[in-house]
């Protein structure tokens, strides 16, 4: 137990919530990186009157915090949790040459803690990052529902009509407004008003969403969206392609394209369109990301840190028991498995090519029963530095992943190899979209029906992972790319809790579709 002194100069009686006992002579049950499931279970117990505080509840270190938006739902939805702090407000560094230092950089030090001083909420110089907007998202003073078309507005406010404010919603048909309408609603605080949303049959080759957003003299108060029933166009299916082979490689061609794939590596090595190689190595099927700073207490699991524990991710290498034309397809047999270790993965793949060049993948696969959850899953590409520049129809546009994903909306953006660069202290993953449908870059377009996650760096997994500083950081004149089944989330491990277990990419039947069509 121990005193708390308010701002008005009360002193009140606290108590760590994680503690069993009588707590009837303290004011305030407080906790400290309790995981949600706790915080729940505290917040739905209608005997749990006194105030619940978490004087740490999320940790903003490097890529993240990824948590901080579920922490805040349950803030709103029960009464005696009366929220927490975020560890913490800006990053504490000092700026040598233009390169950011920290802990154990500088001669003399007795004692430090390495880059642990770089947690903040927003870098040194105060700019924001994806997870500063995250938290701005878990902040916002609306939600919204949509359902059977009626938008449903709750004021979260505890004192301010949203009259205040006005509301726009509009309707977004392959990430182009089709319809906008700015309201103002008299809606006291903690109430809610039901809107009706007209619109005809939506027919797109993507999605439809709703957009509504809160502004105040021009400034963006919030942002929520809401996917939109519609039909996506079906495109017409051609005759495959012809292959020919052998010992080493099968050759599909047609007007516009030539490929090669590698009976050796089960993956295409080159992919050429209009006479341009889109390529500049070898495809990869792969499950290393370079660990952020929430990754730092289970990067051991998936890294070759020691001969004990790990995967040895980063040091993959594939095996490949049979690849063969069969009915107009290439089938693969293969597996993964990081160096010294057994496989963790074992797959199946079919391959058809189009008349027209299309290239169909379907990966399936089992995940080893005992393997520690994966950072990612997916294809890897190296792509000619002249194809940096892209379009794509998914999250953006920051980075967001599965659990950090509520600062951006589904919708069409164009960026670039060097925009997507996150200038984190310690270099780490970055740049991540979820919620894909689209990237077209270079001559390449990929789609699915389904969704699927990408990244474009001008760094490689493995540059990023040996830097301890930004300076370290060298380009290799390729433009990297990932086509990902799933990535893990990021949350806030670095101090906080663990990553939940729903946002950890541990499902063991792989089932993963998309395609790859020739954009000239």
């Amino acid at each position: 137990k121990w005193l708390r002194t308010l701002n008005d100069g009360r002193l009140v009686h606290c108590e760590d919530a994680s503690r069993k006992g009588d707590n009837s002579n303290v004011d305030v049950i407080s906790g400290m990186y309790h995981d949600l499931k706790t915080v729940e279970e505290y917040g739905k117990n209608s005997e749990n009157v006194k105030p619940y505080f978490l004087c740490e509840y999320s940790h903003a270190m490097g890529n993240g915090p990824g948590d901080v938006y579920y922490y805040n739902e349950l803030f709103n939805k029960y009464p005696n949790l009366i929220g927490g702090c975020i560890w913490e407000w800006a990053d504490h560094v000092v700026t040598e040459n233009g390169v950011e230092k920290y802990g154990g950089d500088f001669e003399g030090e007795l004692t430090h803690d390495g880059n642990f001083c770089c947690d903040g909420l927003v870098f040194a110089d105060r700019s924001f990052k994806a997870g500063t907007l995250e938290a701005k998202a878990a902040y916002q003073p609306i939600k919204t529902e949509y359902e059977n078309g009626i938008l449903t507005v709750y004021n979260r406010f505890d004192f301010t009509n949203l009259n205040e404010y006005e509301l726009e919603y509009s309707i977004e048909v392959d990430g182009v407004s089709v319809k906008t309408q700015v309201l103002t609603l008299d809606l006291m605080p903690h109430c809610t008003e039901q809107i009706n949303i007209d619109f005809e049959e939506i027919k797109c080759n993507y999605g439809a969403y709703i957009n509504v957003v809160l502004c105040k003299n021009g400034k963006n108060l919030a942002h929520t969206q809401h996917k939109l029933p519609s039909k996506t166009k079906t495109l017409e299916e051609s005759q495959m392609a012809e292959f020919n082979e052998d010992e080493q490689n099968i050759y599909a061609k047609g007007e516009e394209f030539r490929y090669i794939f590698s009976k050796h590596y089960g993956v295409f090595t080159s992919i050429v369109i209009k006479g341009e190689e889109q390529l500049a190595g070898r495809m990869t099927i792969s499950a290393f990301r370079a660990p952020t700073d929430n990754d730092r207490n289970i990067k051991e699991r998936w890294a070759n840190i020691n001969i004990w524990q790990g995967e040895n991710l980063d040091c993959q290498f594939s095996k490949i028991y049979d690849c063969r034309i069969e009915d107009g397809a290439i089938i693969v047999e293969g597996s993964l498995a990081g160096v010294s270790r057994v496989p963790f993965f074992r797959y199946a793949q079919k391959i058809t090519v189009s008349e027209h060049g299309k290239i169909s993948f379907e990966l399936c696969g089992n995940v080893r029963e005992d393997t520690f959850f994966l950072p990612r899953l997916g294809f890897g590409m190296e792509l000619p530095e002249s194809n940096n520049k892209f379009t794509y129809y998914g999250s953006g546009p920051f980075e967001s992943y599965c659990d950090l994903c509520h600062a951006s909306s589904v919708g069409m953006y164009e960026s670039s190899a060097e925009n997507e660069y996150v200038n984190y202290v310690r270099p780490q993953e970055h740049g991540n979209h979820n919620k894909t449908k689209m990237l077209k870059i270079g001559n390449l377009k990929f789609q699915t029906d389904d969704e699927f996650e990408f990244n474009v760096s001008k760094y490689s997994a493995a540059t990023l992972y040996k830097a301890e500083h930004t300076d370290e950081l060298k380009t290799d004149g390729k433009v990297h790319l990932r086509i990902d089944y799933k990535v893990s989330g990021i949350g806030s491990n670095s101090c906080g809790p663990k990553l939940m277990d729903k946002y950890q990419l541990k499902e063991k039947d792989i089932d993963f579709s998309f395609s790859i069509v020739p954009s000239i």
